[in-house]
């Protein structure tokens, strides 16, 4: 080897260790590359802003989801990440806490409107024929309040259950779907408490909006518990 191939070779390798470096840190600040079909292909960046509709999110399906081993057989997701050794999903959200969907042959009905292009294909672009969506119809519980932790063993331990409500049409939809999922595993007392009340409108519109429900009281909106929360200090 002479010395104008060597080199050659040392700027090769050198090349290849940059970019290396570089997926590598494009990985650790959260860009992806998109290949699939669904979305146009491109490079997207993770973000850690709250979540509101219409954004893409990425998510995974998990292990034990009936359509995992038919997404890996059919090449729909290729390997990746997941639990189940899948690729991500990205789509596009479209339904949040307390909305109400339905599945019907015009496609996903979302609040009572259809959503254009949800209608659902019979076959794949192969032609091979596509299983029937397990989602029928139900109402979005919002997560972080829901009742996984509980079952009907737990629930006797439970004197009452308090849901903290703010001055929302979501949020209390959430709440009546917090009482319906304790009502389902025997948990009778649930009472609500609004929060963030900012004046007597807030206040009318949820004793206009949770009549029914077991209202025990307000909690004001402070600046200084934003603050503190933001400082991570004790209030």
């Amino acid at each position: 080897m002479n010395i104008k191939d060597s080199w050659m070779l040392e700027v090769g390798l050198l090349l290849i260790d940059l970019m290396v470096i570089l997926l590598i840190a494009a990985w650790i600040f959260g860009f992806r590359v998109n290949i699939t079909p669904s979305l146009p292909e491109g490079i997207y960046q993770f973000s850690s802003e709250d979540i509101e509709r219409n954004d893409l999110v990425a998510f995974c399906l998990e292990p034990d989801n009936p359509f995992s081993p038919l997404a890996s057989e059919r090449g729909y997701l290729g390997p990746g990440g997941c639990q189940s050794g899948l690729r991500p999903l990205l789509k596009h959200l479209v339904g949040l806490p307390s909305d109400h969907l339905f599945i019907s042959d015009d496609g996903l009905i979302l609040n009572g409107i259809v959503l254009t292009g949800s209608g659902r294909p019979g076959r794949d672009r192969q032609g091979r024929e596509l299983p029937i969506s397990l989602l029928r119809e139900g109402t979005i519980s919002d997560g972080q309040a829901g009742l996984e932790h509980l079952g009907r063993a737990t629930a006797t331990g439970v004197d009452r259950l308090i849901v903290v409500v703010e001055p929302g049409k979501r949020s209390v939809g959430t709440a009546r779907v917090v009482k319906k999922l304790a009502a389902d595993i025997g948990l009778n007392r649930v009472s609500v408490v609004g929060n963030k009340i900012r004046n007597q409108s807030d206040e009318d519109f949820l004793r206009r909006e949770l009549d029914g429900l077991d209202l025990l009281g307000f909690i004001p909106y402070a600046d200084s518990v934003v603050d503190a929360d933001r400082n991570g200090a004790s209030v």
